[in-house]
């Protein structure tokens, strides 16, 4: 299984890496001033920590791109004074392809990088990404964390669509914290029966985690699959849900040691354009820390939102909302460690143009372990307040992402059946005056790739058959409320 992920994904960095060979590519320059303060209290006898700071974030991308594929290569570095916290030195490397192989085959790849502490990492992710997880050290860690993930999608018929996608992340600790290094592989993929607005089929996924830990931690290492069928359907241009049940089972190597539990998610979606919108998730089962690949039996929820609040004054919400149930899995069952993590990142953007913004946020943490004498894993509540400002070369895109994967995320296929939340078509904001890429038409029967071209319209002068039907754009008012196609990128 290791070996069929390891395939995978070389195979996509090296399609990312060769396909910019041929490409268009612009260099586009980055950099945030910001400034704040944050206070963390933590149970006593520890005093509580405020801390003011100040730091500086340049970044430096080459997008390639072509009209069938884009790739962006980043750094980053970060630079930050505390009165409270180490001074702190943070640098992170990004990649990401986006890629349509075939009129029917398209490759998404992404590789991420970064040597920091988690404090400077809970700074420096953006809004919608920051993660709502269990923090195994204290925030002042330093540590290296890294993903390498990609996913594919093959229109196998007009009503039949294949998936795939493999994720790989490492994580460990430098000293002088207790030493923590995990490493994790998972692949999975689905099949479906596509319909104009529905889309049904079983999907699978199985990984690997290896962690090496000091105590109280256990050395563990384990296989993690679920399995069940999902059902995915668009409500209306804008809404979209996702339903998916099944069973998940943790078993060690050797297969001496197990736990099986149901699984099941749920995701609501809203679309306001591409990269403009929100979405609900909740889920339950066991599941991979995404920052240590430790297993946890997590019930959780999620708010995520990028959305215009005035697109006259160009000013804009970024909203993260999550809260976690879980409990820390040891197979041996002598360690579980059950804890509540919840998580509010709030963030207001103005641009006045394309290469200023200007920005505001809030950010609340609280991991409360339920045994409060755990070693290893702190209970604490987190404020922390930021202004700043930023200034590109080039008109930024509107996604709060800022253009790179989250940490412990892999590359992700669009939830929509119509494929209308895909980041494709329109104009590229990144890319060269000029240069338009190439608009994708969404997938799915009625609209597809699949579809045959229109005959052709008589001219205005001859007479239409009498029996023909109208076209929907010009048949008369009332006859019903007719589906229309996604809208292009702005």
């Amino acid at each position: 299984m290791l070996r069929l992920s390891a395939i995978a994904i070389c195979g996509a960095l090296l399609t990312t890496i060769s396909s910019t060979a041929a490409a268009q590519v612009t260099l586009v320059e980055r950099v945030r001033v910001q400034g704040g303060f944050l206070t963390e209290q933590r149970p006593a006898p520890q005093p509580r920590i405020d801390d003011w700071h100040i730091g500086v974030l340049p970044e430096i991308a080459l997008v390639a791109a072509t009209p069938r594929s884009e790739v962006s290569v980043g750094y980053g570095f970060s630079g930050a004074l505390h009165t409270s916290y180490p001074n702190q030195i943070a640098h992170t490397l990004s990649l990401n392809g986006r890629f349509e192989l075939s009129p029917r085959t398209t490759l998404l790849t992404n590789a991420f990088l970064s040597k920091s502490t988690l404090t400077n990492l809970l700074l420096t992710t953006p809004t919608t990404q920051s993660p709502t997880t269990l923090l195994p050290t204290g925030t002042s860690t330093d540590t290296v964390t890294s993903t390498v993930g990609e996913a594919l999608s093959y229109e196998v018929s007009p009503r039949v669509r294949a998936e795939q996608h493999a994720t790989a992340t490492f994580f460990t600790t430098l000293e002088p914290a207790p030493p923590l290094d995990s490493f994790g592989g998972l692949v999975g993929g689905s099949i479906e029966r596509v319909w104009e607005r529905d889309a049904i089929g079983p999907e699978a996924t199985v990984g690997y985690s290896l962690i090496r830990a000091a105590p109280p931690f256990r050395d563990q290492d384990f296989i993690l699959g679920n399995a069940g069928p999902h059902w995915r359907h668009d409500w209306s241009q804008r809404v979209s849900t996702l339903v998916a049940v099944g069973a998940a089972g943790l078993v060690s190597p050797d297969g001496s040691a197990q736990s099986f539990t149901p699984f099941a998610r749920g995701s609501f979606l809203y679309t306001i354009d591409t990269d403009l919108g929100w979405s609900l998730t909740a889920s339950t089962g066991v599941t991979p820390n995404p920052l240590t690949g430790q297993a946890i039996q997590a019930h959780q929820a999620a708010l995520h939102a990028f959305a215009p609040i005035s697109t006259e004054a160009r000013l804009y919400g970024a909203a993260t909302i999550g809260y976690l149930r879980g409990a820390l899995v040891d197979l041996s069952g002598d360690n579980d460690q059950s804890f509540h993590s919840a998580n509010s990142d709030l963030e207001l953007i103005w641009r006045p143009n394309d290469r200023i913004e200007v920005f505001g946020r809030y950010t609340f943490l609280a991991q409360i372990m339920d045994d409060a004498s755990a070693v290893g894993l702190p209970s604490f509540l987190r404020d922390s307040f930021l202004v700043g400002f930023g200034l590109s070369s080039r008109p930024p895109e509107l996604a709060a992402g800022r253009g790179r994967a989250g940490v412990g995320e892999g590359a992700g296929l669009p939830q929509r059946v119509d494929r209308g939340d895909a980041g494709a078509g329109g104009r590229d904001a990144s890319a060269p005056d000029g240069d338009e890429r190439r608009e994708r038409p969404p997938a799915g029967v009625n609209g597809t790739r699949w579809s045959e071209p229109a005959p052709a319209e008589p001219a205005e002068n001859e007479p239409r058959p009498a029996n023909e039907q109208r076209p929907a754009s010009e048949q008369p008012p009332g006859n019903g409320p007719r589906r229309e196609g996604s809208s292009p990128r702005r």
